[in-house]
């Protein structure tokens, strides 16, 4: 009679083991699933690092530009208004 319970209780511990495992099995099926996905989304969205490294330097260069002509405009207005002043 004992050998037959614990047949039993360990038929039953069989049994919660490979639902355990199962179950686990399930979720790294689903992690790798999701992280494939992620994968995915991010080789279609984000910038690679030379692309990035061109596009900061396209906008470096059009500041720059930026900034000189402003400086040029304001060297302009600086010295019309130096000859206003001499005039007077």
């Amino acid at each position: 009679m004992e050998m037959e319970a614990l047949k039993y209780v360990l038929g039953l511990l069989q049994l919660a083991v490979t639902g355990w495992c199962v179950v686990i099995f399930n979720d790294v099926k689903a992690a790798k699933s999701e992280i494939a996905a992620h994968r995915l989304h991010t080789a279609e969205n984000y910038t690679t690092k030379s692309e990035s490294t061109r596009a900061y330097d396209t906008l470096n260069r059009t500041l720059e530009s930026l900034v000189s002509t402003v400086n040029h405009r304001f060297d302009k207005m600086d010295s019309k208004l130096d000859s206003k002043m001499d005039r007077e």
